[in-house]
């Protein structure tokens, strides 16, 4: 941390001298009769009792991290809506064994705030010898002398506090300087103050704000003081559960106190944060909150503080971690049913809270994204969607949802054919074109002085065991060059199986009088993808199969059920194209 304070040895003599009492303050008179929060005070008296109380804090803060930890969580409270801790509030509170290099360790272990701050003020009081150590003058080695609880007794509101910085107490090696405020200081007339930092006395200006963080020791000008005191609540006792939606709060006073109300705080990391005030809980309400706003799995740490005008005591704190999203569903298909109807079926995951089931439609090229389709409830596993427009592809998309939200999805296509799928549908052959000559090998189709070509056409399928066979074969003589008419039913198709991604391989090879001519040849299949949101081309087992004749080659090409019935099949060789209708 950045040292922010600059040395004034004149100051710092003159108030050494002062602080143990060889020269006096300047108008004494007039401070005497001024009031710091509704308590007069004698200037000689209250200064020396507050320096030394600042002096015993400073060594505490030095010799014991506990200390500052406790400092730094209970500022960050606000019980009064600054960074101020009464004294009287944190007495009772124990510290841990975790000291600082300065100072031995474990020397104040299990001590109270109370205790070690008089063990600390008596070795204050011992070091200074004839310097003032507490009220009333009492001597300061007397271990029969409670200095502080005197020094509470005489100022209630006596607080240490963290005006500036706070956050920079997030660094737990981080040992702040420790000054007091002086009655000339409560009057806006001193222009430094007189601070500790282990060892060193140092000044710090009084008129500009500095840029890190320091503990001041002084009276608390915002909470009720002096016969009027009210003490701050004891802490509520705090019980945590998941819900369906988040995280419920619960809690418990021991006794009917005089609460204002309750702060619920909560904190999102298991490292030192800041708390964060999520809700205040009125009183007259009943003791509970529900923090339904929560990110799934994320752990949160709660604690409820209980609050009225002398400040607020916090409870214990609940670590949780909120409920997940809900599992997908365990299954989803949707199947087209006839030319216009598709049902949506699926299996939901019961092992868990679900509060309905939504799906999502998406017909491609007609809308921009996913449009609610439908949300199911009470455990309904089926729709139907209908009707469905000829030649388009429809992804259905599902979830389960929960207060928390939507679950991840599951995915399923269908591609609606042109064609009735209940009876069959014949594969018309209404034209051939072709070229003479091959673009890109020059080579003719047929010599001229063959007269006109004849192409031998094959129809291949596939087999439940993936294999590739012959469903139909014709033969068709050219009756012009160019395109020629040749209306011809080439086959009937009625998908197998209800199997709506069927494909017809056309195997063509011009034909001449020459030896037979087989080709291994692979038709062509359609499955879904994993994931069921498209369609994976594969080829199935090559099987041998034979033409009447050998001949050119003209290729292959691939017809499926969902293609418009008016669909033109183009091959890669002669510029080779059937026309069906």
């Amino acid at each position: 941390m950045k040292k922010i304070f600059n040395v004034l040895s004149m100051v710092l003599f003159a108030g050494m001298l002062y602080s143990c009492g060889i020269i006096g303050s300047p108008n004494n008179e007039e401070n005497a009769a001024n009031k710091v929060d509704s308590y007069t005070i004698e200037q000689s008296a209250y200064d020396l009792e507050v320096q030394n109380f600042a002096k015993a804090v400073n060594e505490l803060v030095n010799s014991n991290r506990s200390f500052r930890d406790i400092i730094h969580k209970e500022a960050l409270r606000q019980r009064d809506g600054d960074y101020d801790v009464l004294i009287s509030d944190v007495a009772d509170l124990k510290l841990s064994d975790e000291s600082s290099a300065i100072g031995t360790k474990g020397s104040v272990s299990g001590m109270s705030v109370k205790d070690a701050l008089e063990k600390a003020l008596l070795k204050v009081s011992t070091n200074t010898n004839s310097c003032v150590a507490g009220p009333d003058s009492k001597s300061s080695t007397d271990d029969s002398q409670d200095l502080i609880g005197d020094l509470m007794a005489k100022y209630p509101n006596l607080q240490v506090s963290v005006p500036i910085h706070v956050e920079d107490l997030n660094d737990p090696d981080y040992v702040p300087p420790v000054t007091f405020v002086t009655a000339e200081a409560y009057e806006n007339k001193a222009d430094h103050l007189v601070a500790y930092k282990g060892n060193e006395e140092i000044a710090l200006d009084a008129k500009k704000s500095l840029d890190s963080a320091v503990i001041v020791v002084g009276l608390n000008e915002r909470m009720p003081s002096g016969p009027e005191y009210v003490a701050s609540p004891s802490a509520p006792t705090l019980n945590a559960i998941i819900t369906e939606s988040g995280i419920r709060l619960t809690w418990t006073m021991s006794s009917n106190e005089d609460v204002m109300g309750y702060n619920i705080y909560r904190e999102e990391s298991s490292e030192t944060t800041n708390p964060e005030k999520i809700a205040i809980v009125s009183a007259s309400s009943a003791k509970i909150y529900d923090d339904n706003d929560v990110e799934p799995l994320k752990t949160y740490t709660y604690y409820v503080s209980a609050y009225n005008s002398g400040g607020e005591s916090a409870s214990n704190k609940e670590t949780l971690t909120a409920p997940s999203l809900p599992n997908p569903v365990l299954s989803f298909d949707a199947i087209l049913q006839s030319g216009n109807e598709v049902e949506l079926r699926w299996d939901n995951d019961n092992s868990q809270y679900v509060a309905s089931t939504k799906i999502y439609k998406k017909v491609q090229n007609a809308d921009d994204g996913y449009n609610l389709f439908g949300q199911y409830y009470d455990n309904k596993s089926y729709a139907f969607d209908s009707p469905v427009s000829s030649g388009s592809k429809i992804t259905y998309r599902i979830v389960h949802v929960n207060d928390i939200g939507e679950s991840d999805f599951k995915y399923d296509i269908v591609y609606v054919p042109y064609r009735d799928i209940t009876q069959e549908s014949p594969i018309v052959l209404d034209s051939i074109s072709y070229s003479w000559h091959d673009p890109s090998s020059g080579k003719a189709i047929e010599g001229w002085f063959q007269g006109m070509p004849e192409f031998e056409i094959k129809i291949l399928g596939v087999d439940f065991e993936g294999k590739t066979y012959e469903a139909g074969s014709t033969v068709i003589r050219a009756t012009a060059t160019g395109r020629f008419r040749c209306h011809t039913v080439l086959y009937s198709w009625l998908p197998s199986n209800n199997k709506w991604f069927d494909v017809l391989s056309f195997q063509v090879v011009e034909n001449d009088p020459q030896i037979d001519l087989t080709l291994d040849i692979s038709a062509e299949f359609l499955n879904k993808t994993e994931d069921k949101t498209s369609l994976k081309p594969s080829l199935a087992v090559p099987t041998p199969i034979k033409f009447r004749n050998g001949g050119n080659q003209i290729g292959k090409a691939y017809y499926t059920y969902y293609d418009p019935v008016k669909y033109v099949l183009s091959f890669p060789n002669y510029n080779f194209k059937m026309y069906f209708e």
